[in-house]
């Protein structure tokens, strides 16, 4: 029993160090966050610092709305006539990627939020129909699935989006 205390004693001590680094480090959290639109998903690109070097981390975002901006244009010719609608949605699908924190403890990445909507045609008569050239996001939020850090952007983020 004599030889067991002082082994328990050890390990508790060693523990103890241990988590007392752990606890020296910075707590996970993103040092640059920064969205642009591609085609009709938004973009985020991030930064996130103070993670476990070699640990896999999990990242996820949303947008609190998406407006989409349609012209109508001629099937036949591919002519832009002069009718435009917007649609909206609040809902989003999101796009779950993962990364590995470098030596340092950092993930550099992005991820991407689409709008979720239904069939839309907002171009009455034959021979035409609606294209998308512009989208906007409205509000959107970055998390860590992990570490459960997340940021929260206001504003809007918008851009054409270039017919096919």
């Amino acid at each position: 029993m004599r030889r067991f205390v002082p082994f328990v004693a050890t390990v508790a001590v060693a523990l103890f160090a241990v988590a007392g680094q752990a606890g020296a480090t910075a707590a996970p959290h993103f040092s640059r966050v920064s969205a642009h639109t591609s085609g009709n998903e938004l973009e985020i690109d991030f930064v996130e610092r103070g993670l476990v070097p070699g640990q896999n981390y999990a990242y996820v975002a949303s947008s609190d709305k998406v407006t989409e901006t349609y012209q109508c244009y001629r099937t036949s010719t591919f002519t832009p006539l002069p009718h435009k609608f917007r649609v909206s949605t609040f809902n989003t699908s999101p796009d779950v990627r993962g990364y590995t924190a470098d030596a340092a403890g950092v993930v550099r990445g992005f991820v991407f939020v689409t709008g979720v909507f239904s069939q839309v045609n907002g171009c009455a008569g034959p021979d035409r129909e609606a294209v998308l050239v512009h989208i906007s996001f409205t509000n959107y939020e970055l998390s860590d699935i992990f570490t459960h850090s997340f940021v929260d952007v206001t504003g809007t983020v918008s851009g054409p989006v270039e017919p096919d």
